[in-house]
């Protein structure tokens, strides 16, 4: 019932009531710390709404369990079994009551003594924000409770009210754990509380908070600050309408991982760090809680000091360091409360990513300025260890006996020291994780056999992490407990001797269990592929006494963040238009001027939201040609995701520039599962996450698709009648010289073109190239008429050259490319020689005409040309022998020879023009063109015509 409705209490699956069931009253407690996340919206008119998940750590002081109410004005229930609720189960006995342990539900009341029907001056209650006359900073006497009851359910039977259940993580002390030296002999109980709620379909802010009434009183090693004083743990819950903001995980408070009492020195200043962390990974800025942080004005007449007033701790707001200044501990033995507030910015619809840190900015692209805050409360332990006087003098007790305090030629004692990661720690679920913590004792354990375990400096594991109860408790995280892996042991007499160090070290294993996102069972799904995120802390003891104020010296707490994720690998098919799928490897031949297709599917579980199709960057695709169609989200019938499943078409369209080359190409599916690690191993061999584009992880990919486009080129050929690779042919000077040349594409598909070199093996000077005829190869007609294809698979040109005198006795090699137009290429090179003593005569010359050309004496030509039956009527291009080939000796000049053989010197330079002059010496079997003066006279005259 009440004035004010309730959106459903829920209790997660996890918190199942165990047996024993007991009860608790609200006094003294020792820790709380209270966080949230928004987990759905949904839009449905009347019945829908944005439901927030809470998490409320609380810890107690263990023997309010098993109080005696009529002998206690604020105690709670005696030997409760079962799920039992009401008084009458109880009973109002003066009897033994079981005290929990790990794994029990315990009921948290706003109880009386019900002897003499007195209250809490303040009600115990858990407000979700929603009543408009919650004034948080205004009196909370009990005349307020009706405001509130809807928050705790009222029991006729009973005198108060149960505000929340929770089930009991840690118990200490018990059978199968260690005590915890920095707590006293009543010892504390963990209890973690779940809840969700569900608020209006709108954005809106909203203060919720456990608050009630009381801490420990006054008194020596009792409490200094707010002595019997309220407790307030607040948090501020900004939900929002906007599935985009709700996407990036913003909808969220911080959340504490701390232990409920961490060791000061007295004497000493200390520092020690309050460690927060965010889901989202956003910045936290920390402050110290004001009074009204601390409990004031829910209680009138509260004692005082109240809060941080008159002790002067500071707190670094960027990192969380708390400095505990030694003028707060020199006087007194005794407990501090602190209240510690952490802020981020959001909800955030999506991030500016060019500053650093990253911009927190809204749907309308404007910054983010409003906070979410929430608190830990928690205590501070003054203890004596033999400082005399202020920090820095260090002088110690002399001649004192026990610990914390040195005796003997023991220095004053110091805290041990413990490291473990700082920063968020990412186990996968399936397969094992492990981090190291260590620690170091920088004055060695001062009374081995007083440790616990006996003989051991301990890493001790606190706030463990919360898991429900159907957790497979053989795939609980594991910690070692005193073994030689966790811890080292002392050796006789080591506690006499100063400065000795000793050394600690133990591995936190875990291999979570996986679960799909359709189960939603064991984790609380923090993200797209977290599963959960924890904090544990632990803390390293100086072994001593076992008492609370002569004991052991604990560390501050050293806290991780363990993200636990699931990695789940996209799948990726081809498909093509006729429905079919192509394998890995597949070869695919696409010729120049035609294109192919098809369409890739990618998918993935449920729990990814994005998926994206790419080619790998490398070996990528070809840069022209290819063509990407747009993402298209399919349809998902079973879980709404932005997409997921996805399709993408790529085509390719080959052209000349492609030409026999063969192309490989792999796609591969990337989700946005960005936190995974790289090259995680498939099946224990073949790792994927292998693309590289700008913007998506290693982590995020499938197993590549990979194919081959095969874009076949031409197969150039010479054929008949070109001449053969560097075949020497010889010609004549006035000869008309005529050369073939023919290529073809076998493939009768890739035009042809016939060009000579243009630089070196370039022709020679008089050289006609007649134009180009194509036809086909064959006869046959190719199959596709375009750009570079089809035209002109085979290529005819013909070369013709009459050499001038000059270039007698020439050689030339000379070169000819086919060519087709995706720049293949097939050279054919060969050589062609003017020959000397040989001319072909011109139409209308006669022998003494060209006798008279050649200075030199026409009987002479007739008598070296037997065939011609006529010297003054000679066929066009008729073959004349000039003279006789005369290979040169060593020390021949064409001089020497001119006179050997009666030749005329000017006739000689005109016949044998590569010589450059008379005195040349010619080189061993050079051949040399010999007109001797067979019929010559002393002086020569030319014939007469007839």
């Amino acid at each position: 019932g009440g004035a004010m409705r309730v959106f459903g209490w829920l209790l997660l699956a996890t918190l199942l009531l165990l047996e024993p069931s007991t009860h608790v009253s609200g006094q003294y407690l020792k820790y709380g710390t209270l966080s949230w996340r928004q987990v759905r919206e949904d839009s449905t008119p009347t019945t829908g709404g944005i439901t927030v998940q809470f998490t409320l750590y609380t810890a107690w002081r263990r023997d309010f369990f098993n109080r005696n109410p009529a002998g206690t004005p604020y105690g709670g229930c005696l030997s409760c079994t079962g799920q039992s609720t009401s008084q009458q189960d109880c009973g109002d006995k003066i009897a033994p009551c079981v005290l929990p342990l790990p794994g029990d539900t315990v009921e948290i009341y706003d109880s009386v003594d019900i002897s003499t029907a007195t209250v809490p001056l303040v009600a115990t209650v858990f407000s979700f924000g929603e009543d408009p006359s919650f004034d948080h900073t205004g009196r909370r006497d009990r005349a307020d409770i009706p405001r509130f009851m809807p928050m705790c359910r009222q029991v006729s039977a009973e005198g108060g009210a149960k505000c929340i259940r929770g089930r009991v993580i840690e118990s200490y002390p018990n059978t199968s754990s260690w005590p915890m030296p920095e707590e006293d002999g009543t010892s504390m109980v963990y209890v973690v509380t779940e809840l969700t709620h569900k608020y209006p379909y709108a954005t809106a802010s909203y203060p919720a908070r456990f608050q009630g009434c009381c801490r420990m009183p006054s008194g020596d090693k009792q409490l200094h600050n707010n002595p019997l004083g309220p407790w307030d743990i607040q948090t501020t819950v900004s939900v929002t309408a906007n599935r985009q903001a709700m996407a990036t995980g913003t909808a969220a408070s911080p959340y504490f991982a701390h232990v409920p009492t961490v060791n000061v020195i007295k004497g000493r200043p200390m520092q020690f760090k309050v460690h927060a962390f965010d889901t989202a990974d956003r910045p936290i800025t920390y402050q110290i809680g004001t009074e009204a942080d601390h409990g004031v004005g829910l209680k009138q007449d509260a004692q005082r000091p109240f809060g941080n007033t008159n002790i002067g701790m500071t707190i670094d707001s960027g990192t969380g360091m708390v400095v505990f200044p030694a003028t707060a501990s020199t006087v007194y033995e005794r407990y501090y409360n602190l209240v510690v507030l952490a802020s981020v910015v959001g909800p955030c619809h999506s991030y500016d990513m060019s500053t650093n840190p990253k911009t927190c900015m809204d749907e309308m692209g404007f910054v983010v300025t409003a906070t979410i805050r929430t608190t830990v409360d928690f205590y501070i332990q003054v203890v004596d260890t033999g400082y005399v006087g202020l920090w820095p003098v260090n002088d110690c007790t002399a001649a004192t006996a026990g610990l914390p305090i040195g005796s003997g030629s023991k220095r004053c004692n110091k805290h041990p020291t413990i490291q473990a990661p700082t920063s968020l720690v990412r186990f996968l679920c399936g397969e094992p994780n492990s981090f190291r913590v260590t620690a170091d004792d920088g004055d060695a354990t001062d009374q081995p056999s007083v440790s616990v375990p006996p003989n051991i400096f301990a890493i001790r594991h606190r706030r463990k992490l919360v898991l429900p109860t159907s957790y497979n408790a053989s795939s609980a995280p594991a910690f070692p407990r005193g073994d030689n892996d966790c811890c080292i042991k002392t050796q006789a007499g080591l506690n006499q001797t100063d400065g000795t160090v000793l050394q600690a070290s133990g591995v936190y294993t875990w291999q979570p269990i996986c679960e799909r996102l359709e189960t939603d069972r064991l984790y609380s799904f923090q993200g797209r592929h977290r599963l959960d995120q924890y904090g544990v802390c632990f803390t390293s003891v100086d072994s001593g006494a076992s008492t609370q104020w002569g004991g052991q010296l604990v560390s501050p707490p050293a806290c991780t963040s363990i993200a636990v994720l699931r990695c789940t690998k996209p799948t990726i098919r081809m498909v093509w238009s006729d429905g079919q799928t192509r394998t890995n490897g597949s070869v695919y031949t696409v010729p120049v001027g035609t294109g192919v297709g098809f369409s890739l599917e990618a998918e993935d579980d449920y729990q990814t939201r994005l998926l994206g199709i790419f080619h790998r960057a490398d070996p990528g695709v070809p840069s022209t040609g290819s063509l990407w169609g747009a993402s298209r989200c399919r349809a998902n019938a079973t879980v709404a995701v932005a997409c997921n499943p996805l399709s993408r078409n790529f085509n390719f369209t080959a052209g000349l520039e492609h030409a026999g080359i063969d192309y490989p190409v792999c796609f591969e599916a990337t989700n946005d599962q960005i936190e995974c690690p790289p090259f995680r191993p498939n099946t224990g061999v073949v790792p994927y996450g292998t693309w590289h584009g700008p913007g998506v992880t290693v982590s995020q990919a499938s197993q590549p698709l990979c194919i081959t486009l095969n874009i076949p080129g031409p197969t150039i050929q010479w054929i008949d009648p070109t001449p053969l690779a560097e075949q020497t042919l010889t010609t004549y000077m006035g000869c008309l010289f005529s050369i073939t040349l023919i290529a073809q594409d076998a493939t009768n598909y890739f035009d042809l073109d016939i060009v000579p070199f243009e630089n070196e093996f370039g022709l020679p000077s008089g050289v006609l190239v007649e134009g180009l005829v194509c036809s086909n190869v064959g006869g046959v007609t190719p199959s596709l008429v375009s750009d570079g294809v089809g035209s002109c698979p085979r290529a005819t040109r013909i070369v013709r050259w009459s050499p001038s005198r000059s270039q007698t006795g020439l050689v030339s090699r000379v070169c000819f490319n086919a060519r087709a137009k995706s720049v293949h290429v097939a050279a054919r090179c060969f050589s062609v020689l003017v020959s000397k003593c040989r001319y072909c005569a011109q139409a209308g010359e006669s022998l003494m005409a060209i006798a008279e050309s050649f200075q030199t004496d026409w009987l002479q030509l007739w008598g070296a040309n037997a065939h011609l039956h006529n010297p003054h009527k000679l066929s066009e291009w008729q073959l004349i022998n000039l003279g006789s080939l005369y290979p040169a000796h060593i020390g021949d000049t064409l001089q020497s020879l001119a006179t050997r053989f009666r030749a005329d010197v000017t006739a000689s330079l005109a016949v044998n023009p590569d010589f450059e002059s008379l005195d040349q010496e010619l080189q061993d079997g050079q051949p040399v063109c010999v007109l001797p003066g067979i019929c010559r006279t002393a002086e020569y005259r030319p014939p007469r015509a007839t």
